[in-house]
């Protein structure tokens, strides 16, 4: 028993966080659970997003047989919150799970939302490590101090394990023993299996961090390469191993350590917000815009999310006169969009004249969304100079994310 125990501690891990703060990733969360099969009221550990990636990566030991899995990002002006997440994809061999939900699987879509992939790294050549996430449960995320890559960088698992250790894992078989892992030389606690392993030098994920041994006290851990995962679905995975992996393996008391309260209530049920209304303020300053202009405006995300086409019809009420304001709705175009994702955004706004047309103005972006946050910004002087009917346009970069 006492094996077993300090076993599946080495399980439940983190990197000891240097005394500062780091620069919080939006794309790094926590990962907390509800019931759990063998027992336990609830887990903590961390997980990640990837560029292109298929959900949140998170370490599968501290997810399997649990209910109520969620993902949270908070900070002191902003919250990302995924809920009634499961497991999508597993790498039972290496102990990797990918979570996801229907609003993450629409979410994934997007681009460049996520922490960018190192490609093809030489470990024999990289030395430094960091990592991020949520040590001891901890409410605000971390950076770890540096992870030293050993000499021999990939090793397989049973050569870094004590007997009793080796016994139990091999008992288990997730991870698979036999497995080559990456080998790193730091300090590991309870509540960081899980997180991204990111090189220092690129800040690109390589690896992410599944164990270490005794706590940290001796400075012997492992992480599994990106590189290395062979992903697929949990049904695809022997039934019996997956039953022995939700069943009894890891004891409550170790994973609730990881957050320091097993008695805590369970999170509401959060959604990320999502785009309600978009309109566009169209303050007219030197050239007024002729009523035979057309108004083409899209909010891209990459793909567009929100548009206008309009104001092109009428004689008597398409002409915006300078000075004035003139004030448009757009049509939402994807109603799911979430607010944690504006960073990824564009605002075009152009105009297609019937013959020439040149229009000065400010363009204003109002966005509103389903939890009632709004946010607005103001662009800089606008020119669109149409000339024979052919299409003009500016384009300009989302910043109000906050």
């Amino acid at each position: 028993m006492r094996a077993l125990l300090a076993l599946l501690s080495a399980l439940l891990v983190s990197v000891t966080p240097t005394r500062s703060w780091a620069q919080p990733s939006e794309y790094v969360f926590k990962i907390r659970t509800g019931l759990c099969k063998d027992g336990s009221k609830g887990k903590t550990l961390s997980g990640f997003r990837l560029q292109a990636g298929r959900g949140i990566y998170t370490a599968l030991h501290g997810v399997v047989g649990c209910s109520d899995i969620r993902a949270e990002f908070l900070s002191s002006s902003r919250a990302v919150v995924w809920s009634e997440l499961e497991i999508k994809y597993v790498d039972a061999d290496l102990d990797v799970a990918v979570l996801s939900s229907e609003e993450l699987d629409a979410d994934s879509t997007r681009a460049n939302l996520g922490l960018p992939q190192a490609k093809n790294p030489d470990w024999n050549s990289i030395k430094k490590l960091r990592t991020l996430g949520y040590p001891k449960g901890i409410s605000g995320q971390l950076e770890s101090s540096s992870l030293t890559v050993r000499s021999t960088p990939r090793v397989r698992l049973n050569q870094l394990l004590p007997p009793g250790d080796l016994k139990v894992l091999g008992e288990r078989k997730s991870p698979n023993v036999t497995r080559h892992v990456l080998s790193l030389e730091g300090h590991l606690i309870p509540g960081h299996s899980g997180a991204p392993v990111l090189i220092d030098e690129s800040k690109q994920v390589g690896a992410i961090v599944i164990g270490g041994l005794d706590e940290g006290r001796i400075e012997i851990s492992w992480a599994v390469p990106m590189g290395d995962l062979n992903l697929v679905e949990p049904g695809k995975v022997d039934r019996s191993l997956w039953t022995s992996l939700e069943r009894g393996q890891l004891p409550q008391t170790l994973v609730c350590d990881a957050e320091g309260d097993s008695s805590r209530p369970p999170l509401p049920k959060l959604s990320p917000a999502t785009m309600k209304e978009a309109r566009v303020i169209f303050k007219q300053t030197s050239n007024n815009k002729d009523w035979d202009t057309q108004v083409i405006t899209h909010l891209k995300c990459p793909y567009v999310v929100a548009r206008l086409e309009c104001c092109s019809s009428d004689r008597d009420h398409d002409g915006w006169d300078d000075p004035g304001t003139e004030v448009r709705s757009m049509q939402i175009v994807d109603s799911t969009f979430p607010i944690s994702s504006l960073s990824a955004c564009t605002f075009t706004v152009g105009s297609r004249a019937s013959g020439n047309d040149k229009w000065e103005f400010v363009p204003t972006l109002q966005l509103v969304f389903s939890d009632g946050t709004k946010r607005e910004q103001s662009f800089t002087q606008t020119n669109l100079n149409s000339r024979e009917g052919g299409y003009v346009e500016a384009s300009y970069q989302i910043t109000i994310t906050r």
